[in-house]
């Protein structure tokens, strides 16, 4: 019997990341891989139980090193992308924050968006030039014109029960944080990112400008709630935000709702308008083809430039009059809603690798199989068994430690970003996505024996047993 090649996917933000790690996952059983794929709190509580194999996390910023030479310590190859790595308001502090030399030392390969974000790591880490690959993010294949179907019944069912909606997506979690986490400065303290007080001054002012943009949207969600009576506006906060603040800001407006639930394309893809402030969900907007509207209602030369990518793609409001006239031309449906769009497309094209032709799963599974292939140096046995053991008691440890100093609104922040992923729903999204490849049956999929909200994913001819290897 040969041994599985096996592909360890954690997933942190439910509504954003599922999708896209299950459509990996289903591309990766299809090279004849067997995923283990669920709740990256649990995995990473539990490595000493999770077969090795490659490892795909989700940055490669300075809190990952240590983790990072763990999982190698017990056999694993490290592959990443940076979920943050799309759109960011400071080049600089992007580099500082989430791209650390020591981490990115211990991967074998990382994906990156686009071209753009490419050439940002490598001013980094130029000596990782030949570890990255340009192939996008598989969250955005489903923003094209075949994928997207995965979403339609979605669409069609929030159509009907909302009516024509105007979308409001926001994005303010470092100023409307969950309540009872620490603010930004607390917490970039404690990863040792904060080593100055210019740093200090500089997060501490990229807060205060979020939350005069908070009070402009929160402003305007008003006003426009008056402009189109007729009309639902949805507000849908970040999955990261404080979702009650946002309650409590349109509580008595008749026509606005707060819809965090689900992942965001099926919203985006039924609505006459869509509106955000420097946030990803703009470019995913533009790339499904909505009129997408950037409202800036303040500026800032590092932190919310008109020239800043999601915002230069979007048509732009600086002021409520502005916003209103967009929103009025987007209802209309005049066509075209961008007069520049195929400038915009160039311009898209070059931040997202995967925003036409091949897939980013697919591409990332080759990838993946060829690091499989070509893999040297792996630990003894011996070391990988003591490596295990040590993770095992660390891990006790720090349960334990846990347990006496319980955080309540840590764990009610994490539920929130990973509430419970079933069976049936994992089931249900793998056979969506094979419904809508058109590829054969959709993976077999059974819940970890020991893992909760973790799932071992297989095509359905491999071999049984490699399953219940997933608990050796």
């Amino acid at each position: 019997m040969t041994t599985p090649n096996w592909l360890i996917i954690p997933v942190e933000t439910k509504v954003r990341e599922l999708y896209g790690k299950s459509l990996l996952a289903a591309c990766a059983a299809d090279a004849g891989m067997q995923v283990i794929l669920g709740d990256q709190r649990v995995i990473a509580q539990s490595l000493h139980q999770v077969p090795s194999g490659v490892y795909i996390d989700k940055s490669v910023s300075r809190t990952k090193t240590a983790h990072f030479q763990s999982l190698r310590r017990m056999g694993f190859q490290i592959a990443a992308w940076c979920e943050e790595g799309l759109t960011y308001r400071d080049k600089a502090a992007y580099q500082f924050e989430r791209i650390f030399p020591d981490s990115m030392k211990e991967t074998s390969a990382f994906f990156a968006w686009g071209h753009s974000q490419s050439r940002d790591v490598l001013e980094v880490v130029p000596e990782a030039a030949d570890k990255i690959h340009i192939h996008g993010n598989p969250r955005f294949d489903f923003l094209g014109p075949s994928m997207r179907a995965v979403f339609n019944d979605d669409a069609r069912e929030i159509g009907s029960a909302h009516g024509p909606y105007i979308l409001v997506n926001t994005n303010f979690s470092r100023y409307n944080r969950f309540e009872g986490r620490d603010d930004v400065v607390d917490v970039l303290r404690k990863r040792n990112i904060l080593t100055s007080s210019d740093r200090e001054d500089h997060y501490r002012n990229s807060v205060e400008h979020l939350g005069q943009v908070f009070g402009a949207f929160s402003a305007a969600i008003a006003q426009l709630a008056a402009a189109f009576p007729d009309i639902r506006i949805v507000v849908r906060p970040h999955p990261s935000e404080n979702h009650d603040r946002w309650r409590q800001e349109v509580a008595g407006l008749p026509n606005v709702e707060v819809h965090p639930e689900g992942n965001a394309i099926p919203w985006m893809m039924g609505a006459q308008a869509v509106i955000h402030n420097a946030c990803t969900t703009g470019v995913e907007s533009f790339m499904l083809e909505r009129p997408t509207i950037a409202y800036v209602p303040v500026q800032h030369p590092i932190f919310n430039r008109l020239s800043y990518f999601p915002n230069a793609i979007s048509a732009i409001a600086t002021d409520m009059n502005a916003l209103i006239a967009l929103v009025r031309r987007a209802l209309s449906q005049q066509q075209p809603f961008d007069p520049d769009i195929a400038a915009k497309k160039d311009e898209v094209a070059r931040h997202v690798a995967n925003a036409s032709g091949e897939l980013a799963a697919e591409r990332i599974v080759r990838t993946i199989a060829e690091l499989q292939r070509s893999r040297t140096g792996r630990p003894s046995v011996w070391q990988e068994t003591y490596a295990r053991a040590f993770a095992m008691a660390r891990l006790k440890a720090a349960r334990a430690r846990r347990m006496l100093r319980r955080n309540a609104a840590l764990h009610a922040y994490m539920d929130q970003k990973f509430p419970e992923l079933t069976l049936d729903e994992m089931r249900s999204v793998l056979q969506r996505i094979a419904n809508v490849r058109g590829r054969g049956p959709a993976p077999e999929v059974s819940a970890h024996p020991r893992l909760a909200s973790c799932f071992v994913i297989r095509a359905r001819d491999a071999r049984a047993e490699g399953a219940a290897s997933a608990a050796a």
